[in-house]
């Protein structure tokens, strides 16, 4: 007999943005219940064998600039995952399909704007300010 569980949220993906969203929600006392599509980098490594075809059954995937032989077994199949777009307006959806999200293909770099870099052109008087802050 299956039980049914409530949850106050529902975050579906663990990266970066899911991951910060699970967090808080649950420091604010909510019970949170995070949806993965994806295995862990370890059983991805694990159950590597070298087999995934470059480009053949990820076309799209593989334009994206993270993709090589080290990595595509964290990219989607897209013949298994297909998806279409209007005429004249083509698409590149890169999905990564492993605990962590496609942070994990960014070679760590993840810029972190201030108040400074906004603000910046105010100070040196060079460029136009950011219409946000």
């Amino acid at each position: 007999m299956y039980s049914i569980e409530a949850f106050d949220a529902v975050v579906v993906g663990s990266g970066m943005t899911g991951a910060l969203a699970a967090k808080e929600l649950c420091h604010a006392g909510l019970k949170v219940l995070v949806l993965e599509a994806g295995p862990s980098l370890a059983v991805l490594r694990a159950d590597d064998t070298g087999s995934h075809e470059a480009c053949g059954d990820q076309h799209i995937q593989s334009k994206c600039y993270a993709y090589s032989k080290n990595t595509r077994q964290y990219f989607v199949n897209d013949l298994d995952n297909p998806y279409s777009f209007p005429p004249g307006h083509p698409f590149s959806w890169i999905r990564a399909r492993t605990v962590g999200g496609r942070s994990l293909l960014w070679a760590g770099h993840c810029y972190r704007m201030t108040d400074q870099e906004f603000m910046a052109p105010e100070e040196d008087g060079v460029g136009e300010s950011w219409p946000i802050t």
